[in-house]
């Protein structure tokens, strides 16, 4: 049975806190072990006790080594994510929309070098359509110019070149929206279309 609730009120309200400090803390105490927790229990109130000892510890200087960290590209997370965000863009939910085809981009496995992959470049068209349809132009001319270069589709690259030329039109660059349909009528020779 339906909650009423959109997925992001979802999330929210079962969020678990996010971030760096709590999952360094929960890993440094998970591998403290029983008997130096105990040690640390009895260092209560001397403070440069406890810090000569935390210090001391091996798993302690290695939870506070400085990494980037990325998250996890996940083939799985980004297809739920794209269909969810489809089925919100579909029930003209666009916030609703945005948020999870940018959490598809995020989770979009791509390829490690040159940073392209069909994937990741729907993701970003279909960010591109929502952001259009909020008018918010300048981003979504940014997100078309992503999944143009992340290796979107040949057969589907008219979408996209369509609606570059509507923004390009819109931000009266005419000469631009021109070229821009050129292009567009090019890429309709390999487009993939239904036949009315």
């Amino acid at each position: 049975m339906a909650s009423g609730r959109t997925l992001l009120e979802h999330e929210e309200k079962n969020k678990k806190p996010l971030g760096f400090f709590p999952k360094l803390y929960e890993g440094l105490v998970a591998s403290l072990g029983r008997e130096n927790m105990e040690k640390l229990a009895e260092m209560k109130g001397d403070r440069g006790a406890v810090l000569k000892f935390t210090y001391d510890l091996e798993d302690f200087r290695r939870g506070l080594l400085i990494q980037e960290a990325y998250p996890e590209k996940n083939p799985y997370e980004y297809k739920a994510k794209k269909e969810y965000g489809n089925k919100a863009y579909e029930e003209g939910k666009d916030i609703d929309a945005l948020y999870l085809y940018t959490q598809a981009v995020v989770a979009a496995p791509c390829d490690p070098l040159t940073g392209r992959s069909r994937d990741l470049s729907v993701a970003l068209a279909n960010r591109s359509a929502v952001l259009f349809s909020m008018k918010a132009f300048h981003l979504a001319l940014d997100d078309v110019r992503l999944a143009l270069e992340s290796g979107y589709p040949d057969e589907l690259r008219f979408k996209l070149l369509e609606r570059r030329a509507k923004i390009e039109t819109h931000f009266r660059q005419f000469s631009d929206a021109r070229d821009t349909y050129k292009e567009l009528i090019k890429a309709l020779d390999v487009a993939k279309c239904e036949k009315v």
